[in-house]
């Protein structure tokens, strides 16, 4: 799981995660450690409500990209650690 990859220090540069948000809550910290520094962190599976609770638990990355579509949301986020939340907007879809 997560906690071998964060033990052998492994990182990604692409870290992709559907999954419901008190997962990305107790996670979250983790998903950032496996991001590689200049990378991405994926989120997907969201309800747009839970926009705020997802970057809190990564740490406030930035975002670098958010899709929404019928109350679902997908955002993509930087995984640099204490990175400017700034919100590009983009369309619906």
């Amino acid at each position: 799981g997560i906690g071998a990859l964060c033990a052998r220090r492994e990182v990604f540069d692409v870290v992709l995660a559907n999954l419901l948000i008190p997962v990305i809550e107790e996670l979250g910290g983790d998903l950032r450690a496996i991001c590689a520094p200049g990378g991405v962190v994926v989120l997907s599976g969201l309800l747009v409500e839970h926009r705020t609770r997802a970057l809190a638990a990564l740490g406030a990355t930035e975002v670098l990209g958010e899709y929404r579509s019928e109350g679902w949301l997908t955002l993509v986020a930087s995984g640099e650690v204490g990175g400017v939340v700034r919100m590009r907007t983009e369309p619906a879809r």
